[in-house]
């Protein structure tokens, strides 16, 4: 039995609540940032938008104590801000990338940062 129901718990439950909802919509936030970036190997555009998305999904990520999808979307940002910097692709760049996205979508499922 969870015991008797207090203001803690209640907050306690909302903010699981509110945990689970965002990782659902970043499941859904990286399959768009998977489509802007294999339009980006070709477009300039679709680059600075997958960048600009990745940056705000590595905050909303971290805050929400997401720590391994925080830290991928951060490399994903800054291997994306050398290749709009230099304007062209560091070598390996996008495999990198791939396996940081994989890394982002696998921090979703951290037990770590699973509400009680």
């Amino acid at each position: 039995m969870a015991g008797p129901r207090t203001p803690q718990r209640d907050v306690a439950a909302e903010l699981g609540d509110l945990l689970e909802a965002y990782r659902a919509r970043l499941a859904g936030e990286l399959e768009t940032l998977a489509a802007l970036l294999h339009r980006a190997r070709r477009d300039g555009s679709a680059a600075r938008q997958a960048h600009e998305l990745a940056h705000r999904l590595k905050g909303t990520s971290g805050t929400y104590g997401l720590r391994e999808s925080s830290l991928a979307l951060a490399r994903i940002e800054s291997l994306l801000a050398e290749r709009l910097e230099r304007c062209a692709d560091p070598a390996g760049s996008w495999d990198e990338i791939r396996r940081e996205l994989e890394r982002a979508r696998a921090g979703l499922d951290d037990p770590a940062s699973r509400s009680s």
